[in-house]
């Protein structure tokens, strides 16, 4: 989702997918989840300060299930209501507060969940030099939950960060088109925008 979030009352977001722009993550670092499946990495560093909703954060965690957030270090997984949402707690009492969603679902890295027998990998770079640096978080051929791992079912997908505050969805290859949600969340209840909801994204795509 192209957005400019520097200003709450100006949150864009371009909902029209367009020619992919995609960046290839894999050569940077594999991020090491403390759980592959339902798992939130903490204090990615974002390589520069990026404003959103009017906050500032130098570090961002990263979701097993296709989101990031900064102040949340929760986990969930259900994606049934659209954004925005208020601020909750997921099944461990960890918080759901803000959300960068490139493609929100029940993913999964485990090797041992539904016979998925290990695929996937998280990864993420940075690029660029000041003032027009950038975080990307890619997300690798990662399964569903209840998906297989014929290539077809795997998902590749991105959110790149940029220090002008600007964020964007690049989709790879969907193999997965089940529940989901693509957009933003601020965590008040008011402010947040969805994208896609229960509508996969196109692959070689970029929002």
């Amino acid at each position: 989702a192209e957005a400019t979030t520097n200003v709450m009352a100006t949150l864009t977001v371009i909902a029209a997918p367009t020619p992919s722009q995609w960046i290839d993550a894999t050569s940077g670092t594999p991020i090491d989840f403390p759980a592959l499946d339902d798992g939130t990495k903490q204090g990615i560093p974002l390589g520069f300060e990026f404003q959103f909703y009017g906050q500032r954060f130098n570090t961002v965690n990263v979701c097993t299930n296709g989101f990031l957030g900064f102040i949340t270090t929760g986990l969930d997984y259900h994606c049934d209501t659209p954004f925005p949402r208020g601020t909750y707690t997921d099944y461990n009492g960890d918080p759901m507060v803000d959300m960068i969603a490139p493609l929100w679902t029940d993913w999964s890295l485990d090797p041992d969940s539904h016979e998925h027998r290990g695929t996937g990998t998280v990864y993420y770079l940075h690029g660029g030099s000041k003032p027009d640096r950038y975080l990307v978080i890619e997300f690798h051929n990662i399964p569903h939950f209840y998906g297989g791992i014929d290539p077809d079912a795997l998902s590749t997908f991105e959110a790149v960060l940029y220090e002008s505050g600007k964020i964007q969805f690049n989709y790879d290859h969907i193999g997965y088109t089940g529940d989901n949600i693509v957009g933003l969340n601020y965590g008040d209840g008011v402010h947040g925008t969805t994208t896609l909801w229960n509508t996969p994204p196109g692959s070689n795509t970029s929002i």
